[in-house]
């Protein structure tokens, strides 16, 4: 077992979606995300606080819906 206090997303480049541009649209919604990496395949998001969480899981649904 392990514990983490971030997210680590990982986009899969067949799905048109990546971390750049992931970012912007989670920037575009006030969430501020950091790359994870020198690759344009992850993103990395710290854990808050429940209706922060929940936030960035309305957000990224939002993106990976367009």
């Amino acid at each position: 077992p392990s514990v983490t206090n971030f997210y680590l997303l990982r986009f899969d480049p067949e799905s048109g979606k990546s971390g750049t541009e992931a970012a912007a649209f989670l920037q575009s919604q006030g969430i501020i995300p950091r790359p994870a990496g020198r690759s344009d395949v992850f993103l990395r998001i710290t854990v808050g606080l429940d209706k922060e969480n929940d936030a960035v899981i309305d957000a990224l649904t939002e993106y990976m819906a367009v």
